[in-house]
């Protein structure tokens, strides 16, 4: 049909042109997260500000946030801030005891009547239910030593529980060197916080420094959330640079503490015993000399690969000691010499 010749009226509806509308809860959109009791935590919502619709043409306002609390009013367990202009609902959880979780339900509203078919569709398309789940946190951190001894040589574990009603929860750890009882420094991660949560990783390792001397590598693995705790273990290995320095025992602390810090007892100590590596033995190897040449002023000898027991007078061998394990600490070495009788063979 050739419309050129009959003009005709199109009438057009743009429907669901918002877009990116997003409930944020730590910088990530969200269906629901878990809130400890007596914290807060802020919900930002994201979206444009204003929209057009159809043929109209002036924009419409977008209001932020609309919200409603389905919560049992009567024995609230929430507690809520909106600031609109923001954009930003504050939450904070009154009481875990055997409250139900909270539910909310967000959604955008344009500058319109309540009757208006774009408003009502748009709300109804962008409607977000939320379902927060308090919680009171850890209840005690337990651990299956009191000190733990560590060879330089071994990887030493030590096994650590979480009680918590949280599935979310973790424990955080710090490491300190203790000098004397009034003296005690702390050792820096690698990393600025030593990664501890279940589910991020199977698996994770970091390196600990004390006076920017690499001491630890340590290996954390964690089981996943059953029955009301969280089971980690960490293995302690010394860094192969430092297990030669170990003159002395040295001794550490780690303090325990759980993420929700309600533990009764937040920042248990598990101290740390790192023993001087001790030399399990001690070899000498005689190499003979093949030949002694002078080199501009210096003598240099030549070793040859042949083992010898006897040295003859006006000749020379190679003597090499050693020392295992080759990081074991010792200041110094004494060798002694004693001449062998041929007749009594002694």
């Amino acid at each position: 049909h050739d419309y050129s010749l009959e003009p005709k009226v199109f009438e057009i509806k743009v429907m669901y042109v918002l877009e990116n509308f997003a409930v944020l809860h730590n910088g990530v959109d969200t269906f629901g997260f878990s809130l400890q009791e007596g914290r807060s935590t802020l919900i930002e919502f994201s979206v444009k500000q204003s929209i057009y619709l159809a043929n109209e043409t002036e924009p419409r306002e977008i209001y932020l946030p609309n919200f409603r609390y389905a919560g049992t009013v009567d024995t609230p367990n929430a507690s809520f801030d909106v600031n609109g202009s923001l954009g930003i609902l504050s939450l904070r959880a009154m009481d875990s005891g055997n409250a139900p979780n909270i539910e909310l339900q967000t959604w955008i509203e344009l500058s319109s009547s309540q009757n208006d078919s774009y408003a009502v569709t748009i709300r109804n398309h962008f409607l977000r239910n939320l379902s927060i789940t308090p919680f009171k946190g850890a209840n005690d951190i337990w651990t299956n030593v009191e000190t733990l001894r560590i060879d330089p040589s071994t990887t030493s574990k030590v096994e650590i529980t979480l009680l918590t009603d949280s599935s979310t929860d973790y424990i955080e750890i710090e490491l300190t060197r203790e000098i004397n009882q009034e003296q005690s420094y702390p050792l820096t991660f690698s990393l600025d916080q030593l990664e501890t949560r279940c589910g991020l990783a199977e698996e994770s390792t970091v390196t600990a420094y004390y006076s920017n001397q690499l001491v630890f590598n340590i290996t954390v693995t964690c089981s996943p959330y059953v029955s009301g705790k969280i089971v980690y273990t960490l293995a302690f290995q010394v860094d192969d640079n430092y297990r030669s320095k170990i003159s002395d025992i040295e001794n550490y602390q780690l303090h325990i503490y759980s993420h929700s810090g309600t533990s009764s007892n937040e920042g248990k100590i598990v101290k740390l015993a790192v023993n001087s590596q001790s030399i399990n033995y001690v070899d000498i190897t005689n190499y003979k000399s093949d030949k002694v040449t002078n080199t501009g002023g210096s003598i240099v000898y030549t070793v040859t690969q042949q083992l010898v027991s006897i040295l003859s007078p006006g000749n020379s061998s190679f003597m090499f000691v050693n020392v295992d394990p080759s990081y074991a600490y010792y200041e110094y070495m004494t060798l002694t010499y004693q001449a062998y009788d041929t007749k009594t063979q002694q």
